[in-house]
């Protein structure tokens, strides 16, 4: 089995990490931080695109939903109604992928820890694998959010604020879309098409979102004894 495989079916329950020899925890660690480091480049690129295409949507309503033509580098298009409806759908996907990859750097978050704590031999109360985490803004968030006791949580509302709207903002963007393109009455096969996929997006990550613990990664403690 690859390494990358006995990766994905790895519990970090600390007897099993105790059981790794040196060059075996650094290539997991190895593996664990080239993974983290490419999820933050993804979510940094999809982050990008979800404010683009937000500012673009809004445009198109607030200056002139009934133009003929917008022209987007390359590419022209002869009518703004189906960038509305199209729009919806491309912002839907990439914040559920978004939300994947925020979950899954979660669990790598842990495990790159754990094993940072082995291979260097700290104790489990030092800071010191964390530290050492690719950097990435909406991890740093929050654990200034959750672990930092020594701030007032007065001092820490504004960061509460910007994590509720970082989740929050999309999903409500996604329902006003989906009740744009109903009220419009603009009915034809892509509008229609487009809200389904745009309501089916929805849903999924609302129930990505609400069963993201029970996808982290385990100790492996129902294994046969």
């Amino acid at each position: 089995m690859s390494l990358e495989n006995r990766l994905n079916n790895f519990g970090y329950d600390d007897k099993e990490i105790e059981e790794l020899d040196t060059p075996t925890i650094q290539s997991y660690l190895n593996l664990v931080t080239e993974n983290l480091r490419s999820n933050i480049k993804k979510v940094n690129r999809n982050s990008f695109l979800l404010i683009l295409s937000v500012i673009l949507y809004f445009l198109i309503i607030t200056e002139n939903p009934d133009a003929k033509k917008v022209e987007i580098l390359f590419l022209e298009i002869n009518d703004t109604k189906i960038l509305l409806s199209i729009i919806p759908v491309f912002f839907s996907f990439v914040f559920f992928q978004n939300i994947a990859l925020w979950i899954n750097s979660t669990n790598l978050n842990s495990l790159f820890e754990r094993l940072v704590q082995k291979l260097f031999e700290l104790g489990i109360f030092t800071n010191t694998s964390y530290k050492l985490l690719p950097f990435s803004l909406l991890v740093d968030l929050s654990k200034y959010q959750f672990v930092n006791k020594k701030i007032h949580w007065i001092l820490k509302m504004p960061i509460w604020l910007i994590l509720i709207a970082l989740l929050l903002f999309p999903i409500f963007f996604e329902g006003y879309a989906i009740f744009n393109i109903i009220k419009s009455k603009n009915y034809n096969f892509l509008s229609i098409t487009c809200a389904l996929l745009t309501l089916v997006f929805f849903l999924v990550t609302i129930i990505h979102i609400g069963y993201a613990g029970k996808d982290k990664i385990k100790p492996n403690s129902d294994k046969e004894e």
